[in-house]
């Protein structure tokens, strides 16, 4: 499901929240880092006339600035609560989009870099 990655990317990149690239699955070791993963997920009932996919996925802010990396988690959890096809692909359409873990402090690194978490799941129509 990278094509949901890129949507995801996408429909962030219109929003002035990201400090840092979005990466996928690693946080970098620069100071300043931001990563989307997926997590697992049970799997998905059948529809009669498709499937629906469910995806779970982890967002990390990482800065020295407590606050900068908390607060743009949080401009991210907004920007991420959709539904009715906000995000498509050629792939599937965006059914729902929701934060079900809102954003927490994870740690403080050795370096002092503060990193935060949010948990979000998804519901996909597959195409």
């Amino acid at each position: 499901m990278m094509s949901f990655f890129y949507g995801v990317l996408e429909h962030l990149k219109g929003i002035e929240l990201l400090y840092a690239p979005l990466k996928f699955d690693l946080l970098d070791t620069s100071t300043e880092s931001m990563c989307f993963r997926f997590i697992p997920v049970s799997p998905a009932k059948k529809m009669f006339d498709g499937e629906i996919k469910n995806v779970q996925f982890q967002v990390l802010t990482k800065s020295k600035n407590q606050d900068k990396a908390y607060t743009a988690l949080c401009k991210i959890r907004d920007a991420l609560e959709l539904q009715n096809e906000a995000i498509q692909a050629s792939d599937f359409k965006l059914i729902v989009c929701e934060c079900y873990t809102e954003p927490s402090f994870v740690e403080k690194t050795s370096a002092s870099e503060f990193i935060y978490t949010a948990l979000f799941r998804a519901e996909l129509e597959v195409i």
